[in-house]
């Protein structure tokens, strides 16, 4: 089921369930804010992808990786893959507070966790004529089968 995107305050999930939202257009500046609390070591948080329409590639996810929060983002296919990691464990059952700024031209982001750490990625050379980027499908807490197939292949959740 499709949803538009909205604001929510609480949203529990077990096993292989998430929350799929309309995609949207991203601009060339973008604000993510997200707050969780889990202790589980491993698990997606945030995915978008491109739609079909879009040109070139882009993908955006927010995951826990051996209790670590990390943040992939790629903005055109000619651009490599980047990674934002905090030190700090998330998986300890208290509530996170996450704010993200990703750029689009130059593709860059910012990842702050509040009262954990603040990471920054380099910017690259990639400038885009467009003003938006149309997303796909937005999910939030998992990906359903048949996307986690369609992922790049350098980006890994394990």
């Amino acid at each position: 089921m499709h949803l538009p995107i909205l604001d929510f305050s609480h949203a529990h999930y077990y096993g292989d369930s998430y929350l799929e939202f309309q995609g949207l257009n991203l601009k060339m500046q973008n604000f993510f804010h997200l707050e969780f609390k889990t202790y589980n070591g491993h698990g997606l948080l945030l995915y978008i992808d491109q739609s079909s329409e879009t040109r070139g590639h882009f993908l955006i996810q927010l995951f826990i990786k051996h209790g670590t929060l990390q943040y992939q983002f790629s903005c055109d296919e000619a651009t490599e893959i980047k990674n934002i990691t905090t030190t700090d464990r998330v998986d300890d059952g208290r509530w996170y507070k996450v704010q993200i700024r990703q750029g689009m031209a130059p593709c860059e982001a910012e990842m702050s966790v509040l009262g954990i750490s603040a990471q920054t990625s380099m910017p690259s050379n990639f400038l885009s004529s467009s003003y938006w980027i149309e997303t796909g499908s937005i999910f939030v807490g998992g990906l359903p089968h048949r996307y986690a197939i369609k992922q790049m292949s350098s980006f890994s959740l394990e």
